[in-house]
């Protein structure tokens, strides 16, 4: 099966059409940080805000970007990721010096 430019395999297709993702995340209680770029053909935001609730994480909307990101928008999401790491670090050695 082909969607958009990928060609995926039948097991993928079953798992997607069958698996509830976010009954999947409410297990997660680590942090998070999403982003979602406003052109991506294949997820619409609405899917990214309901998760970034559900995980109560900070939602980044990329304007411009697709599924993936690439040039300046990739810069941007690499900085937001390194920050996000170095902060949950930072927070997680200060709980454990307390």
């Amino acid at each position: 099966m082909t969607i958009g430019e990928h060609v995926v395999g039948r097991v993928y297709v079953e798992d997607m059409l069958t698996l509830d993702i976010y009954q999947v995340m409410a297990q997660y209680t680590g942090p998070a940080l999403l982003f979602h770029g406003t052109d991506d053909p294949y997820v619409p935001p609405d899917y990214s805000r309901r998760a970034a609730d559900i995980l109560g994480a900070e939602l980044i909307v990329v304007e411009g970007a697709g599924h993936g990101f690439t040039g300046g928008d990739m810069e941007q999401v690499a900085r937001r990721s390194v920050d996000f790491v170095r902060d949950v670090l930072s927070a997680q050695s200060f709980s454990a010096a307390a």
